[in-house]
């Protein structure tokens, strides 16, 4: 397309990034002196040849329901051509979420982290409030505007689902999606709780710069998310642990809300909450298994296709060793049982540790004590002192003379 086209009462610019049937452009008003929003470009007939008509119309629809919101990608306008459609957009063109953590070497700072996690809470708030559920949530899909703002972007999966109605559709990116959307029960289950299962993984990647389920195949990688089990590589706060515990939980019904989350101490910023016997009890069994090196993530097969048996390996190593592949449809996909063999470690060595080298530290200092009043008598040391002066000032004295 090229740059100055006019559609409608927008100027299309350069563009920003293309998909499998779409291309994204900067975009501005015909009176505007820059670019102050992005334009969705979708090619019809691309978008018929890959049967994505359907979600589509859902992705619009679950944008005009959403209701406005700092943290999530406004729609603004949409128009159409007899070759495209034009999706009008909020402009958050400073990179994603998956590039800050790239750029921060893997991992996230515990305060950016917070403020940035805070930003997803308040924008899937507004989703889920406005009766949309996103199916899709990952760092690849929160975009960064210039403000330092998070956006939640990509309603490809998103759909309607009033509070109560149960899903049905196995869909996401496979490292994020839960393990409800994966078991294809057939009472369904609840997208406010899958998105949060989503959430969760962010979280941990934001926070550790890893996945918590990697595996070199869709099978192993599917039972491992069903078995909840993930390690903890690097050392958290308990408040921070018992977050995560509270998002990745297999259970839904025990699962919490995004209202509950946005009132966890984490969030708040309270490092120094006391917690119950019971949230004491969840932290020390997550951290109970013991921290073991898991292979390195591979990005998934091109989705946008059923999501069924896959022979081989993941295709090409991802660079920084944290992508989740992209979005796609997922079928169950019967896989042996994978045992995990972990052994065990004392709950709470890091406070015993410290604990350990200060009473080391004290009894070192206290011989050192005990050393120098053997040799010295303390109360004498200032006397001893001056003499040793006097000596010295004298010294020059005698050798004048002597010359």
């Amino acid at each position: 397309m090229s740059r100055g086209k006019q559609v409608g009462t927008y100027v299309i610019g350069e563009r920003i990034g293309q998909g499998a049937f779409c291309s994204v452009y900067f975009c501005r008003e015909r009176l505007s002196p820059s670019y102050n929003h992005a334009v969705k470009v979708v090619n019809k007939g691309r978008l018929a040849a890959l049967s994505m008509t359907e979600a589509f119309e859902r992705e619009v629809q679950a944008m005009r329901t959403c209701k406005p919101h700092t943290n999530v990608v406004n729609l603004v306008a949409v128009l159409q051509s007899s070759r495209n459609y034009y999706l009008v957009m909020d402009l958050a063109a400073d990179g994603t979420l998956l590039d800050r953590v790239v750029k921060g070497g893997t991992r996230l700072n515990g305060k950016v982290a917070r403020k940035y996690f805070r930003q997803l809470l308040h924008g899937l708030h507004a989703i889920h409030s406005s009766g949309v559920v996103h199916r899709d949530l990952k760092p690849e899909n929160l975009l960064i505007d210039a403000r330092d703002c998070l956006k939640i972007s990509d309603f490809t999966f998103a759909c309607l689902a009033p509070e109560g109605k149960c899903l049905h559709r196995q869909c996401g990116s496979p490292h994020y999606v839960s393990p409800e959307v994966l078991s294809g029960d057939e009472r369904g289950y609840d997208g406010r709780k899958a998105d949060v299962w989503s959430v969760g993984v962010c979280l941990y990647v934001m926070l550790l710069g890893r996945m918590p389920f990697e595996a070199p195949d869709a099978g192993r990688l599917f039972e491992l998310i069903k078995l909840g089990s993930y390690t903890i590589p690097y050392p958290l706060s308990v408040t921070a642990l018992d977050l995560l515990s509270r998002m990745l939980c297999l259970d839904p019904a025990e699962r919490w809300s995004v209202d509950q989350l946005l009132t966890h101490p984490w969030v708040l910023g309270m490092e120094g909450s006391t917690y119950s016997r019971a949230s004491s009890r969840r932290v020390a069994a997550l951290m109970a298994d013991s921290v073991v090196p898991l292979t390195t993530s591979r990005s998934c097969p091109d989705m946008y296709a059923t999501f069924g048996h896959h022979k081989g390996s993941y295709s090409s190593q991802s660079p920084t060793g944290i992508t989740g592949g992209t979005s796609a449809s997922l079928s169950n996909t019967p896989t042996p049982v994978v045992e995990l063999t972990l052994p065990k470690r004392a709950v709470g060595w890091a406070s015993l540790l410290w604990n350990a080298l200060r009473f080391c530290a004290l009894v070192v200092s206290l011989g050192l004590w005990s050393t120098l009043a053997l040799f010295f008598d303390v109360r004498q040391l200032p006397e001893r002192f001056r003499v040793l002066l006097s000596v010295k000032a004298q010294t020059p004295q005698r050798n004048k003379k002597n010359s």
